[in-house]
């Protein structure tokens, strides 16, 4: 699998980092950002499974849209948001495979 390590936006650097189980809300998820530390946690394995490639892509992707929500300050219900950032990750990762 490939380990992404780091990237910047708006001039911040956020960190990924692996685990073997992040669980939110009592809910096992495949990732989250925390904006003080500027982090990117993604799992490794869900279910006692691997979690594959593009799986893991696309929830980065998720998450770097959670982060540019964020920053333009956008204020919509969570569940507004959380739909929001499921898209505009598909999209990411969409343009970053076809990307040529």
């Amino acid at each position: 699998m490939k380990k992404y390590k780091e990237f910047e936006i708006d001039g911040v650097k956020y960190t990924i980092e692996y685990k073997k189980e992040i669980v939110v809300d009592d809910k096992g998820v495949y990732g989250t950002v925390t904006y003080p530390t500027s982090t990117i946690a993604l799992v490794e394995t869900m279910q006692g499974h691997k979690v594959n490639q593009d799986v893991t892509d696309w929830t980065m992707y998720h998450e770097i849209a959670h982060i540019m929500l964020n920053n333009i300050g956008i204020d919509i219900p969570e569940t507004s948001i959380e739909r929001l950032a499921e898209r505009l990750g598909s999209m990411l990762l969409q343009m970053n495979k076809t990307l040529k």
